[in-house]
């Protein structure tokens, strides 16, 4: 006979230990359909009406939102007692049982609303009345139709007072067909994903356009179901160990000869927490019983692909849910294998192992500025390290040709210009950036005409080269001069020179060379390029036949030119560029075919050139080469037009990344206007486009870029990621092409972590894209294209692209601003209290 416990007490009830033991579940897979064919409004508020006093409403980027970047708000105008919104029509059959349900939040703490079934006409057939809490509240109710035709899902104040409140707010509405003794299940979105990489069949779907018709999940993932909770099989849980902050695992190179070691990395192992508490039944075998139906649950072969369980908790307020869902992805260890005792009651711990340590919640979002337009910059913008393209007040009035940073920080600028910043300077000024401020260089009127060149010498004199003569009204200072920023005064280098200055660069000695169009330096022959030794200019050999338009010195003080000239120094070989070796000009391998215009060295020697020429060395170019030393090779694919799209400058960061500005488009990989990049790999932009020219870059000490351009300026757009989470999360980019035409997707950037990624891609009106950033299931998939991760171009940090705790600064960059953009991520936190409203009502 089976002994009965019926007679003796009832087990006494867990406490409040962080009020969501109750709650504590696993999510099952069922395969379920949304009825809702907008439910979560990422593209619109299409099927959303307002009701009562409220003006509207709509989507609204920024505001609360629970899944994904947008969420519902209500608006209120004079607010009423019933105030709110509804969504339908919506088409049920007659037999059918439902499941609605919805995620709302509103400020007013206790104020009552209700979630209903309504006819057409807004007479309800259900509803579920509740009290706000102040936080994120899942709603739900049950019903069953009794005939086949429309209805409406209303969400309304229910309350006889009215209230002051600007808004609330509501996401993830849902309208699901179930079965008899079933459940409401969590949210169905066809943007959403599984557990598993690039899972075939997808996890979820739309059955048509996207955001547009119903959407379904699929009986095999584990990434959504109805949840069971652990209580309602026996299992009173009393206890959780291990799901605090994951222990981290240092990583550290330790020295050979000395104590100690070298920190290199911390990263988070895999790690172990169990659920202890008490089994209960009125028999041994009701006992037993609910430990096999949770077995059942948690088991591997639950569903036919492996994949992660879901566990899932929520906080409570009397018997409604409320705050985040708390998600625990993990895998059943051990503890459930089988102990049948001859006890109403058994002691017992589930062990599990979590692979990603922390407890995810619900997917935040924010929508991005895809571009912005720089009006009245004035000829010159900088970017600091980290930070966004700006304007240094109101520039020049005209092109800006040479800039320098000296040791102090400040900022002189040379060009056409005639005034900046109102400081009346003409030609030569400085910029302070520690006030903001722009200032003549000694007088406004120092120097007569135009600034070509800039170069400062190691003890912070500064040298200008250009068109003008007699500088500061110096006889001598004729299209060169040296300013002294001590003694405010300039003075003449010699007799200077006979003819325009092109070009400046000093050595790591402190030798000043020029080049340009002069014929004589100092009163003595010089084919267009000298030295100034401190004291006397001399030729360097026999100098060219053509203007130089171009130096640079590397750190073995090799000076290399280029320009318009053939058989530089009289070297066969030497065209349109030559290297002085301190003793005579040698080619390098067979020069170019035209012009060099711009040059820079890399951090390891490479001799980067630019112009107009379309072979160096013999080899094709398309305007723009490195030199190693013993040949020359093309970067990527040059451009497409070498005589009209041509580099004017170049500079080369800390990194090693070549920044170039030029009045022309890189055919490689099409990186718009003025400035790029190449990182050795590929061409990327810098976040900025112009559609003119760029006259100018150089880097700053700090890091800080300043360029001259002139033009119609777009930079990528400036959006604020607040990932509400206690740990760092990794994000999806879900891009939507154009209104009409096609439009270049080119980066996608953290500017707080410093993290990059660079494409090459171009979308079409209607296309949608989705990069998911997850390091261990890096996807990019086109609704139009299909795979396009080949799109994501070298350099791009792709693993490494997180979203850290609290405010990050995103730049997203799109060549047309009919383009929509949302980052969207799951909030993480480091414990499963962080999940928990801090404050309960």
């Amino acid at each position: 006979m089976i002994r009965s416990y019926g007679n003796l007490p009832s087990l006494p009830d867990a406490g409040l230990l962080l009020r969501y033991l109750d709650t504590f579940g696993v999510i099952v897979p069922i395969a379920r359909t949304n009825l809702v064919t907008n439910p979560s409004v990422e593209t619109n508020a299409t099927g959303y009406t307002a009701v009562g006093s409220v003006a509207s409403v709509d989507r609204a980027a920024g505001a609360p939102s629970y899944h994904g970047a947008y969420g519902l708000v209500a608006s209120l105008s004079n607010p009423g007692p019933t105030d709110g919104f509804y969504y339908g029509p919506i088409a049920l059959t007659s037999g059918q049982l439902y499941a609605v349900s919805c995620k709302f939040k509103s400020s007013s703490i206790g104020l009552k609303y209700k979630l209903s079934v309504a006819t057409t006409a807004g007479v309800d057939l259900v509803s579920y009345r509740f009290r706000a809490a102040g936080v994120w509240q899942w709603i739900w109710l049950y019903y069953k139709e009794t005939s086949t035709t429309n209805r409406r899902i209303y969400l309304l104040k229910d309350d006889a007072t009215t209230d002051a409140i600007s808004a609330f707010y509501a996401d993830g509405f849902q309208c699901e067909p179930i079965n008899a003794g079933e459940f409401v299940s969590t949210f169905i979105d066809g943007d959403q994903q599984g557990l598993v990489p690039n899972q075939y069949p997808p996890a979820y779907g739309w059955t048509g356009t996207p955001h547009a018709s119903t959407s379904y999940r699929i009986g095999q993932t584990r990434a959504g179901g109805y949840v069971v909770k652990f209580r309602d099989l026996g299992f009173l849980l009393t206890t959780i160990i291990g799901l605090g902050m994951a222990p981290p695992d240092h990583q550290a190179l330790t020295f050979a000869q000395l104590d100690g070691g070298q920190y290199e990395n911390t990263i988070k192992p895999p790690r172990q927490f169990s659920l202890a508490g008490r089994w209960g039944g009125y028999t041994p075998t009701e006992l037993d019983a609910g430990q096999a139906a949770l077995g059942s649950l948690l088991d591997r072969d639950l569903v036919g692909q492996r994949q992660p369980l879901v566990l899932t908790t929520q906080a409570m307020d009397c018997n409604t849910p409320i705050g985040d869902i708390a998600q625990i992805q993990a895998l059943y260890q051990q503890g459930l294998e089988g102990n049948i005792q001859e006890l109403p009651s058994a002691a017992g711990s589930i062990t599990f192992t979590q692979y990603l340590p922390m407890v995810l919640g619900h997917d935040q979002g924010v929508a991005l500025d895809v571009q912005d337009s720089i009006t009245s910059y004035g000829g010159i913008l900088y970017k600091p390290p980290g930070g966004t393209w700006a304007k240094l007040g109101v520039g020049t009035n005209g092109s800006v040709n040479a800039i320098v940073v000296a040791p102090s920080g400040l900022v002189y600028v040379g060009g056409s210009f005639t005034d900046a910043g109102g400081s009346g300077a003409d030609y030569l000024a400085v910029w302070n950036p520690q006030t903001a401020t722009w200032a003549v260089v000694k007088s406004a009127t120092s120097i007569g005409n135009t600034v070509n060149a800039l170069a400062l010498a190691p003890n912070g004199n500064l040298y200008v080269g250009g068109s003008f003569t007699n500088a500061d009204g110096i006889a001598a200072a004729d299209y060169i001069v040296m300013y002294n920023p001590t003694a405010n005064t300039f003075s003449a280098l010699g007799t200077g020179m006979n003819d325009v200055v092109n070009a400046l660069a000093v050595a790591p000695d402190g030798t000043l060379y020029a080049t340009g169009n002069f014929t004589t330096a100092g009163g003595g022959a010089a084919a267009r390029v000298a030295k100034w030794n401190g004291s006397a200019w001399s030729a360097l050999g026999t100098g060219f036949a053509s203007p130089g338009q171009a130096l640079v010195v590397a750190s073995n003080g090799t000076l290399y030119a280029g320009g318009d000239f053939v058989n530089g120094g009289g070297v066969a070989a030497a065209d349109y560029i030559a290297a002085w070796n301190g003793t005579a000009w040698v080619g390098l391998s067979t020069g170019m075919d035209n012009s060099v215009n711009a040059l820079a060295i890399g951090l390891d020697g490479t001799l980067y050139a630019g112009g107009i020429f379309t072979t160096a060395g013999g080899v094709t170019a398309g305007g723009i080469a490195a030199f190693n030393g013993v040949q020359w090779k093309q970067l990527g694919s040059g451009f497409a037009s070498p005589g009209t799209d041509t580099p004017n400058a170049m500079a080369v960061q800390a990194n090693g990344t070549l920044l170039i500005a030029s009045n022309g488009a890189v055919i490689d990989p099409g990186t718009p206007g003025a400035f790029f990049q190449w990182n050795g790999s590929a061409y990327t932009t810098l976040g900025i486009t112009a559609s003119a020219t760029g006259d100018a870059v150089t880097i700053a000490p700090d890091g800080t870029i300043y360029i001259g351009v002139s033009g119609t300026i777009v930079a990528g757009g400036i959006t604020t990621a607040t990932n509400g989470g206690t740990a760092y999360a990794y994000p999806r980019l879900i891009i939507n092409g154009p209104s009409s035409g096609t439009s270049r997707i080119y980066e996608l950037d953290s500017l707080t972590i410093g993290a990059s990624i660079y494409l090459n891609l171009t979308m079409s009106a209607g296309e949608t894209a989705v990069l998911t950033l997850d390091p261990k299931n890096v996807t990019f998939v086109s609704s139009f294209q299909g795979n396009i991760i080949s799109k994501i171009l070298p350099g791009s940090q792709t693993t490494s692209f997180l979203l850290q705790k609290g405010n990050n600064t995103i730049l997203f960059f799109a060549a047309s601003s009919t383009v929509t953009a949302a980052l969207q991520w799951p909030v993480g936190y480091l414990n499963l209290s962080d999940a928990i409203p801090r404050t309960m009502p």
